[in-house]
């Protein structure tokens, strides 16, 4: 969720050069039609290429260009309205996305089942980290890839993206369990199930 609102924020900010590259094009009804469509289509890869972003590794989006909240280096791309999202220079803010994988892994840490004994907790905390790495994984190898040319190397680095999950939901987990008994938020045992 988090994903999708920063990359309504980044369409929004770079709205001028989208329309920029729409003009250029001039795709006409038909074409502006194909373009929202494959926009649509597109959404999820677009929601996981920016999920990288906020978790760190960042993404590839062709020959040249990785975009992460640490550096900025754009290539050459094609005239594609999608392809405006990506930001063309670093800016001091982009560290600032980092907070957001933080922020989701302490609510997850929080609505998890709260059952068992503090070390029963930590433990089902770190198998949901594990868990969440597994999934980035996956999602990162299935929306990256090649599509020849410029863009013969697109997307984010997998293992990079669930090693970027797995250490910010466990660095959420341990927070969370030690902040835990200090406000006096106790897991359920079997006796009060």
């Amino acid at each position: 969720m988090l994903a999708l609102l920063a990359l309504g924020v980044a369409v929004f900010a770079d709205g001028d050069r989208a329309a920029e590259m729409f003009d250029y094009i001039r795709p006409g009804v038909s074409g502006s039609v194909m373009i929202a469509l494959l926009s649509f289509i597109y959404l999820p890869t677009a929601a996981i290429w920016t999920a990288s972003f906020l978790l760190g590794p960042g993404m590839a989006a062709g020959v040249g260009t990785i975009v992460s909240p640490f550096a900025v280096r754009v290539g050459p791309l094609p005239d594609v309205p999608q392809l405006a999202a990506i930001t063309t220079a670093h800016a001091w803010w982009h560290t600032l996305a980092l907070g957001a994988p933080l922020l989701a892994g302490i609510v997850a840490a929080w609505v998890a089942p709260r059952r068992g004994t503090w070390r029963r907790l930590l433990v089902d905390r770190i198998r949901i980290s594990l868990l969440a790495g597994a999934a980035g994984v996956a999602a990162a190898w299935l929306s990256g890839g090649s599509l020849g040319g410029r863009l013969s190397d697109l997307g984010p680095a997998p293992l990079l993206v669930g090693g970027a999950v797995v250490g910010w939901f466990l660095v959420a987990a341990l927070a969370v369990t030690m902040v835990e008994p200090v406000i006096g938020r106790r897991p359920a045992t079997a006796a009060t199930r």
